[in-house]
């Protein structure tokens, strides 16, 4: 969990290394996440609290759902890029190369997870060490 809390307060950071377990643990947790926000949504809308009708009693609480969606995309999007360019730097790659995985090669950001970590200090840094979690 401390990967997790990790990616998420070096948000928009993308200097530095991310290992293979920092980045499967986030995307694991996106994963769920998401799926679970899936369901309150189909929930919701089975209930009829969303609906292509005027709106109604509980339009303050679908705006403020709506909100809180908006701002997890924005953390998950900006964590999600940062992330993968810190696991291109640990394999020894531009940003640039995880940018072009993750944008233009479906599901090719898979690629960065399934590389190996360079085990020396780079030119993007020291390895990345579970002991850094609480700097």
């Amino acid at each position: 969990m401390s990967y997790i809390f990790h990616t998420i307060r070096n948000f928009g950071k993308s200097a530095g290394r991310a290992n293979r377990t920092e980045f499967w643990s986030f995307l694991l947790f996106c994963v769920v996440l998401n799926f679970v926000v899936y369901c309150i949504v189909i929930s919701l809308e089975s209930q009829g609290f969303i609906s292509d009708q005027p709106p109604q009693d509980t339009s303050l609480q679908i705006a403020a759902f709506g909100g809180l969606l908006s701002i997890w995309f924005v953390i998950n999007f900006c964590s999600s890029l940062s992330l993968i360019g810190r696991r291109a730097h640990d394999t020894g790659h531009s940003i640039w190369l995880g940018y072009f995985l993750f944008f233009c090669i479906p599901l090719g950001f898979i690629v960065l997870g399934l590389l190996k970590s360079d085990p020396y200090e780079n030119k993007y840094g020291l390895p990345f060490e579970p002991d850094h979690l609480n700097q």
